[in-house]
């Protein structure tokens, strides 16, 4: 789990190495929700990724699929052709 001063300091090393990173995702009442961004994964090579995490609570409301669309209109319009998203296999659906 990463503390939120080792998130800051990596998502800033994001933007510094690369010009992108996480941005925190609020409710329009700004109730926290998670962050949702891009970032550099290997898989073979590098890839620019589509990556987020939504607080447990919060889960299948839409949140992350709003937030991950912006993100990707956003990568396109700044030229970035390619997007990866990476999924954990114990990530699994809310019970419904």
């Amino acid at each position: 789990m990463l503390t939120a001063e080792r998130w800051v300091g990596w998502t800033r090393r994001n933007y510094a190495e690369h010009g992108f990173g996480l941005w925190v995702i609020e409710t329009h009442e700004g109730r926290f929700v998670g962050d949702c961004g891009l970032t550099i994964q290997y898989v073979d090579e590098p890839h620019v990724e589509v990556g987020y995490r939504v607080h447990p609570d919060l889960r299948g409301q839409g949140l992350a699929t709003e937030a991950a669309a912006a993100v990707r209109d956003t990568a396109a319009a700044e030229g970035i052709a390619h997007l990866v998203a990476l999924i954990r296999p114990d990530n699994l659906p809310p019970p419904r």
